[in-house]
């Protein structure tokens, strides 16, 4: 039978592990600088920056004594 006042579920995007898809222009995170880890998140960007026609800036920055990739979300 057919049922009335159910809402629609929003969209949930599919790659959901770095969130970017909440990054609003100007905000940036940093994850520790390893290797395969940094590898993962550029690529990760580049096809969600690609599909999504957004960009992002990613820099080697060095924090409280250690090395971290930190990631913009560009205007």
């Amino acid at each position: 039978m057919f049922e009335n006042s159910i809402p629609i579920p929003e969209i949930v995007p599919r790659n959901n592990k770095y969130n970017l898809h909440k990054m609003v222009e100007g905000e940036s995170f940093s994850i520790d600088f390893e290797p395969e880890a940094v590898q993962r998140l550029r690529v990760a960007i580049c096809n969600y920056g690609r599909r999504n026609n957004k960009q992002f800036v990613t820099r080697k920055v060095e924090e409280d004594g250690d090395w971290k990739l930190r990631v913009w979300r560009q205007v």
